[in-house]
């Protein structure tokens, strides 16, 4: 298993069990409904008329009115009630919804109110009213009893809010002492529609009501965590919060303004929209009213009905999410998305642009799924790929910074910044691990080394010794690496460098630039050595002659040394052999220059031509059995040919 899939691995799991462990106590709970919102905002149908359903409105200008011309208390008498019922059963509505709270008598019309009432259970008004079931917070409100006679037409018009005060779920029905209880908006939609139309509930915890197949709301829905889903609740999608309903105030009924064909065989649902009687909740939609950011009562119950008559008349299919296992293994998707972007991309200005294409992408897609009805969370997800891609990119810029210092450090100062850069970017071809994998490969290695150092370093002071030596050193070690070659070690006063290393030159062309550029970098060595004598002698310091010994083979590279100090270096029977070269023959007195370069015949055979040499002939060189043939280089035959 190699580092980087163990790295994968170890951030996924960390990544995610946090992610899930955090999203299971409802950390992310608030921002996932925040997201829900904000899609059903976007998705929401706008301006489609919902021609079914007829909201008459009770307005605080509607109670004005109807104090000072019939004499009504604010909260509407039972003779105007009885008008107020009679003018709308003449129109013949399918059915009638009344959201107005009605405990108690408010006489006069009392008894009227009552007849109305008292008849055939089969004659009775199609008139649904309400009861408030309430809570251990909020007491309960019971229904008109004072002139109902039949409690099937009773419902409740309890609404689930969840913190916030937000409405984004429905009831169907909910049970109270072994009693099941109707909700306001479900008895309407059930008297609506075609009395042929079944409703039945399964065993498989779900209600059949015509097309409509609705399953119980689980504690856990979508972006819900440990929700209280007493009753059978389902979401809301209010893809009618659009929908222009068609809208009546109490005066335009009592005032003939309303006719026949406004409300034959419509569903009329009555309610309060004055401000006085505070039955306003905040929905999905209250962050983006221009005005108002509460919507009445009446209209949401119009918005729910609305949702149930086009899913058991039109076929839209209910709100549905998946169950947990399906989500948090859609964390880890998301994670393991992340961390592939991450080790594919690395840090860098891609990886930015990939992620916001990535998150864009991710959203509108669940925003789809939404707009279908399938709820799937978005934020953990979100989460999880933008931590584990940090984490991995942190992790990753970590192990770069450390390999780099540490490739730095062992190639840094015998090379040039442009080769040391393309060897950080040629990494992979040659590191293993922290340190470079040995390999074998096709070198050229060079010695040079000073003629009569001993005796000269034996004239001279330390300090002006070192100050000498290193002015010779760093010139050479420039040349060096204009060259292309790599110092391998200083030795006292020698240099080896190699050419060809530490990424495998492995075609014959590169082998031979190589030899080409170490022997090309000798004939400089030995011009910017003539330079430096012409300083060294304005300066009443001796003059400086070096032997140059080059071979061209195959050597070990790695590195060598311990954890605490490490180097770069190659071993061989060429090192060796660049090393005798060098040093073959110290009697010679060297008349004809400064710089004595000596070459092996092998390097001698990928240069020839190049440059103008002459032969020393075939020698075993110290510590060799076989003869070799070397030869001397003296200039490179392209630039006589310039002169």
């Amino acid at each position: 298993m190699t580092a980087k899939l163990k790295l994968m691995i170890i951030c996924i799991f960390i990544v995610c069990s946090s992610i899930i462990f955090m999203r299971t106590y409802g950390f992310f709970e608030y921002l996932e409904l925040a997201a829900y919102d904000l899609y059903l905002r976007e998705s929401a149908s706008k301006n489609v008329k919902d021609d079914r359903i007829v909201i008459i409105g009770i307005t605080d200008d509607d109670l004005a009115w109807a104090f000072k011309n019939r004499n009504s208390p604010w909260t509407l008498n039972d003779d105007l009630l009885h008008e107020l019922f009679t003018t709308l059963l003449k129109y013949e509505p399918a059915v009638i919804g009344f959201d107005f709270y009605r405990d108690q008598p408010v006489p006069p019309g009392t008894e009227k109110l009552k007849a109305m009432f008292d008849v055939d259970p089969d004659d009775e008004p199609l008139i649904v009213t309400i009861q408030k079931m309430g809570d251990e917070l909020t007491p309960g409100v019971k229904p008109a009893m004072h002139f109902l006679q039949h409690q099937e037409l009773v419902s409740f018009n309890d609404v689930v809010v969840d913190p916030g005060g937000i409405i984004r779920r429905g009831l169907i029905f909910m049970n109270l002492e072994e009693k099941m209880f109707n909700s306001f908006a479900f008895l309407l939609a059930y008297h609506y529609v075609d009395s042929a139309i079944v409703f039945q509930q399964n065993q498989d915890d779900s209600i059949q009501f015509g097309k409509l197949r609705l399953y119980r709301m689980k504690p856990d829905e979508g972006g819900y965590i440990n929700a209280n889903v007493n009753g059978f609740q389902f979401m809301l999608d209010y893809q009618s919060i659009g929908s222009r309903f068609t809208k009546f105030s109490l005066q335009d009924v009592l005032t003939g303004k309303v006719s026949s064909k406004d409300l034959k065989d419509k569903l009329v649902i009555i309610g309060p929209t004055a401000v006085s009687k505070k039955d306003f909740f905040y929905t999905p939609f209250s962050q983006s009213m221009k005005s108002g950011q509460k919507t009445p009562g009446v209209m949401i119950h119009a918005q729910i009905v609305s949702q149930l008559l086009r899913c058991v008349l039109d076929g839209k299919k209910p709100m549905r999410s998946f169950n947990e296992t399906f989500e948090n293994l859609w964390i880890v998707l998301w994670s393991l998305l992340g961390s592939f972007v991450a080790l594919w991309l690395g840090s860098s200005v891609f990886f930015a642009i990939i992620s916001i294409i990535v998150m864009i992408g991710l959203i509108l897609f669940t925003f789809h799924l939404l707009a279908i009805g399938l709820w799937i969370p978005v934020v953990p997800q979100i989460f999880s790929y933008l931590i584990t891609s940090s984490i991995i990119l942190v992790i990753i810029s970590r192990q770069e910074k450390m390999h780099r210092g540490q490739l730095m450090q062992l190639f840094s100062k015998h090379v040039s910044q442009d080769v040391a850069e393309a060897l950080w970017e040629k990494r992979d071809q040659f590191m293993d691990g922290n340190r470079p994998q040995p390999q074998r490969m096709m070198t050229t290695v060079l010695f040079s080394d000073l003629k009569g150092f001993t005796t000269i370093s034996e004239k001279m002071e330390p300090g002006v010794l070192l100050d000498w030596l290193n002015e010779y050193m760093e010139l050479m070690s420039q040349v060096i690496a204009e060259h292309n070659g790599v110092i391998d070690k200083f030795i006292g006063d020698s240099i080896m460098a190699v050419f060809g290393i530490p990424v495998a030159r492995t075609t014959a062309e590169a082998i031979s630039e190589d030899a080409f550029n170490s022997v090309s970098c000798a004939l400089d060595m030995e011009e910017a050595l003539i330079q430096l004598n012409k300083k060294l002698v304005e300066k009443k310091l001796p003059m400086i002659k070096m032997r140059i010994g080059i071979f061209t083979g195959p050597v070990i590279a790695g590195s060598l040394g311990s954890t605490t100090r490490m180097e770069y270096t190659v071993l061989g029977d060429t090192v060796n052999t660049a090393s005798r070269l060098e040093s073959f023959d110290k009697t010679d007195n060297m008349s004809y220059g400064v710089c004595r370069i000596l070459i092996g015949v092998s390097t001698y055979m990928y240069v020839r031509g190049k440059f103008k040499t002459e032969k020393v002939g075939s020698v075993r060189l110290k510590g060799k059995d076989r003869e070799i043939d070397i030869y001397r280089v003296k200039e490179e035959l392209s630039k006589n040919l310039t002169k």
